[in-house]
């Protein structure tokens, strides 16, 4: 019976364990080599973590600098065929000359963030029922 008892409580924990990673999200850091924008606020050049949650490919952004979170976002999480030897980033040029970051994407990783929402919601507005 003390034996029943104890392999219960070692599953529940190994369960409660598992429930955690879970839900933790991915983390990874991009080092920016440059002064750009995201999501309006501007990120002098440095090394930021970049850490999100969600299911699917909607997901929710977080960026820090150090322990302050310098900027949090909505993103796509985006599949690849490939993964890319080092994790860098993509911009656009805005109409002000300032940089956006449009897409992150991380080293031995087959998927990237896209922070640009207009190209999103222009994808999904060209693939929704009654736009052809």
């Amino acid at each position: 019976m003390n034996t029943k008892n104890i392999v219960k409580g070692l599953l529940f924990g190994a369960s409660l364990l598992l429930a955690s990673a879970a839900f933790a999200g991915e983390k990874a850091s991009v080092k920016v080599f440059e002064t750009v924008k995201v999501s309006g606020k501007t990120l002098p050049a440095g090394v930021y973590h970049v850490s999100w949650e969600g299911t699917g490919s909607n997901v929710q952004v977080s960026i820090q600098k150090g322990k302050e979170t310098v900027a949090t976002i909505p993103a796509q999480l985006e599949a690849s065929d490939s993964a890319p030897a080092s994790s860098g980033y993509s911009t656009r040029q805005d109409g002000d000359g300032s940089k956006s970051i449009t897409t992150v994407f991380f080293a031995g990783k087959k998927y990237s963030l896209n922070f640009d929402q207009q190209a999103a919601a222009s994808a999904q507005s060209a693939t929704a029922p009654g736009n052809k």
